[in-house]
């Protein structure tokens, strides 16, 4: 037998150190999520901002092709807000990670075979941000959810305390609570500090949520585009996801898939 020996290390929660190549580092990276999920939707690759696409530039100094990725050449377009490694003022450097979000049952599922994504993800945008006129602790259980059912106008609230399956990995101080998300299952990670919502990311990092209601009377919008998308307009709001706005692009199969030909006598369909 030749070779050298598989070195493997857990990767999982702060507690889980990793350190490779004088480099040491927490937390579940982003490219090992996007080992699976780089088909389909191709959620994983528009949270980094790379677009498959089959020319393999930009070129290097050899006049190669970029080597591929899950045996694809991919383009770099724009990676999420939530991904970028530049924050709000005050926020430390480095993005999120997608366990960060996607925390205890909505990682991997709750026992139930969903048929859509829709029905398997339960964290929502308001859940850590809440809306320009309730915190996320005053939103009711439900909230953002496309269940189409009434929902009780009762706020969730925060959790004291976590369940047994939560405590093994990482704990932190609950401060006033746990944010609980769209289905009443609470964040590990994301506590109550008066009216401030901190992210406890698994990288290591610390992070301020932008809090809507915090933002509205101190004008504390990013840009006018937002103010406008979230706040002067309200019926965005009621009627539409946060990333119709937030999510500058996504891939479409007609990119690849369809030739559009518009020379003379032809159409849009030919």
């Amino acid at each position: 037998m030749s070779g050298k020996l598989l070195v493997h290390r857990l990767q999982a929660t702060r507690k889980s150190k990793v350190s490779v190549n004088g480099l040491t580092y927490s937390g579940i990276s982003s490219e090992t999520c996007n080992s699976c999920h780089n088909r389909g939707k191709r959620i994983g690759l528009s949270y980094q901002g790379i677009m498959e696409f089959p020319y393999g530039s930009p070129y290097n100094a050899k006049g190669g092709k970029q080597p591929k990725l899950h045996t694809k050449n991919y383009l770099f377009i724009k990676d999420d807000l939530h991904h970028q490694m530049q924050s709000r003022p005050g926020n430390p450097v480095g993005g999120l990670l997608c366990q960060d979000c996607h925390t205890s049952i909505d990682m991997h599922g709750d026992g139930n075979l969903f048929g859509t994504t829709l029905a398997q993800v339960e964290v929502e945008c308001a859940d850590c941000h809440g809306i320009p006129d309730r915190f996320p602790w005053e939103l009711p259980i439900g909230y953002g959810e496309e269940f189409q059912q009434t929902i009780a106008a009762t706020p969730r609230g925060l959790a004291d305390e976590l369940p047994a399956f939560m405590i093994e990995a990482t704990n932190y101080e609950a401060e006033d609570g746990y944010l609980l998300m769209a289905r009443g299952n609470p964040f590990g990670n994301v506590v109550k500090k008066g009216n401030k919502v901190i992210l406890h990311s698994a990288s290591g990092l610390d992070f301020d949520v932008p809090v809507l209601k915090e933002l509205k009377p101190t004008d504390g919008w990013k840009d006018q585009a937002a103010e406008v998308a979230m706040s002067s307009v309200a019926g965005h709001m009621d009627s539409m996801e946060c990333y119709a706005c937030d999510a500058d692009w996504a891939p479409q199969c007609s990119g690849c898939h369809i030739t559009v030909d518009y020379s003379k006598g032809k159409t849009d369909i030919d």
